[in-house]
C-alpha cells in the first residue's frame, strides 16, 4: 500500500499521475474539513474564559474527572467556621446564581466564604462524563476534606441541597451546620418522572438532539430571561441583567450541554433517596422555603412529615421564587447568619408550613 502511494505521488505514469492528483485533492479536502472542525472548536470559548462570577480570589480543586473552580473570599475572623456555598444544578448553573447571598454574607459576616462551580458548569471543566448525584457527592466530600481544613457550614440551593444533605449524613464530621435554600427532593412520586426522562433522553441521546434543543432553547439573552422569568422567579419579578448576561456567556462555552443533559435525564436527582437523606441528617439544618404558590407547594408535600420525624430540621419561609436569595438577599442572608451564628434550636421558630399531605408516614 505504501509503495502504491509513493508511485502515485511520483507520477510514474499518466494514470498514476491523475490518481495522485485526485488523491491529493481528496487529502486537501479532508484536511480542510478537519481544520474547519478544529477552528470551530477553537472558536467556542473554554469555560475558564468566563469572568469570575463573584468578588474573591479563584482557587482550583483537581478531581479525577477535571478541575473544579472555586471563588474564595478570605474572612476576617478565622475563629469562625468557613461557609461553603453551592449553586443550584440548573441548565445555566454557575456560582453567579449565588451572588446576592454571597455578597450579603461577605458584607455582614467575618466568615471565610467558598463558592463552588460544579464540574460541568460555570468556570469549572466540562468533560463529557456521566454526571450523576453520586459523582457530585464525591466531589463535595473531596472539597470538604482536601480544601477546607475544618468542619464547615454548608449553604446549598435547589438540587444541590440533596447532595449537601447526603454528604452531611454520610460524613457528619465535615459539616457543622446545613442551610438548604429552596431545596428539591421533598416531594413524593418524583421517581416516575425522572425514570421517564431517562428513557426519553436515552432514545435521542445518540442523535445529538438534546444538544441542538439545549442550544436552541437558550440561544439568546431573551430566551434565558424567559427561562428565569417563567420557571425560576415569581411572576412579575424583574430578572437581574447580570444573571442573564452571565448565563448567556456560560451556555456558549465548550461542553455546555453535557451536564444539563444528565440533569434532564434525572441523573442529578437522588429520587426517593433524597427523602432518606433529609430524614436521617443529624447536623442542625435550616430549610429556607420559597413562596408556596399553588405550583410550588406540591414540591414540598413531604416536608411536614420530615420535620416531625427529624428534630434536627428547622423551617423558615422566604418571599421569592426558586432563588429566594435573589428576590430578597438581605432577608435570606439574615436568616442564614442567625442560624449559623446562633442557637440552632432557637434561631427559627414556628410550625412547618401547611402543605398537602399524604397519609403515609416516614419511618427511620
Amino acid at each position: 500500500m505504501l509503495n502504491r502511494l509513493v508511485a502515485l505521488l511520483r507520477g510514474s505514469s499518466g494514470e498514476a499521475s491523475q490518481q495522485a492528483r485526485a488523491l491529493a485533492r481528496s487529502a486537501v479536502a479532508v484536511g480542510a474539513v478537519a481544520a474547519g472542525r478544529v477552528a470551530q472548536r477553537r472558536a467556542v470559548p473554554a469555560p475558564e474564559t468566563l469572568p469570575l462570577p463573584l468578588a474573591g480570589e479563584e482557587q482550583s480543586l483537581v478531581l479525577h474527572e477535571g478541575t473544579m473552580r472555586l471563588v474564595v473570599r478570605p474572612g476576617t475572623d478565622v475563629s469562625r467556621p468557613p461557609v461553603v456555598l453551592l449553586p443550584p444544578l440548573t441548565p445555566v448553573s454557575s456560582a453567579a446564581e449565588l451572588a446576592p447571598l454571597f455578597d450579603a454574607l461577605a458584607r455582614d459576616t467575618g466568615r471565610t466564604l467558598v463558592a463552588a462551580d460544579w464540574l460541568g458548569f460555570g468556570r469549572s471543566d466540562r468533560p463529557n462524563v456521566r454526571y450523576q448525584s453520586g459523582l457530585y457527592q464525591r466531589h463535595l466530600r473531596r472539597l470538604l476534606t482536601a480544601h477546607v481544613s475544618r468542619a464547615a457550614d454548608l449553604v446549598a440551593v435547589g438540587h444541590a441541597a440533596e447532595i449537601a444533605a447526603a454528604v452531611a449524613f454520610a460524613a457528619p464530621g465535615s459539616v457543622r451546620r446545613l442551610v438548604l435554600v429552596a431545596p428539591s427532593g421533598m416531594e413524593r412520586g418524583g421517581l416516575t418522572a425522572a425514570t421517564f426522562g431517562r428513557m426519553l433522553l436515552g432514545l435521542v441521546g445518540g442523535t445529538g438532539a438534546f444538544d441542538l434543543a439545549f442550544r436552541a432553547r437558550l440561544a439568546t439573552r431573551e430566551a434565558i430571561r424567559r427561562y428565569y422569568a417563567d420557571g425560576v422567579f415569581l411572576p412579575g419579578t424583574a430578572v437581574p441583567d447580570a444573571l442573564v448576561d452571565y448565563a448567556a456567556r456560560s451556555v456558549r462555552a465548550r461542553g455546555a450541554a453535557f451536564a444539563p443533559r444528565r440533569l434532564a435525564e434525572g441523573l442529578l436527582s437522588m429520587d426517593e433517596h433524597a427523602l432518606g437523606a433529609y430524614l436521617n441528617v443529624r447536623v442542625p439544618t435550616l430549610i429556607v422555603l420559597p413562596t408556596l404558590t399553588d405550583a410550588v407547594a406540591p414540591h414540598y408535600d413531604a416536608l411536614a412529615d420530615l420535620a416531625r420525624a427529624n428534630d434536627a430540621l428547622r423551617v423558615a419561609r422566604a418571599a421569592g421564587g426558586w432563588l429566594p436569595h435573589a428576590d430578597d438577599p438581605d432577608a435570606v442572608a439574615a436568616l442564614v447568619a442567625a442560624f449559623l451564628d446562633g442557637d440552632p434550636d432557637g434561631a427559627v421558630s414556628g410550625e412547618p408550613p401547611a402543605v398537602r399531605m399524604h397519609p403515609k408516614r416516614f419511618r427511620r
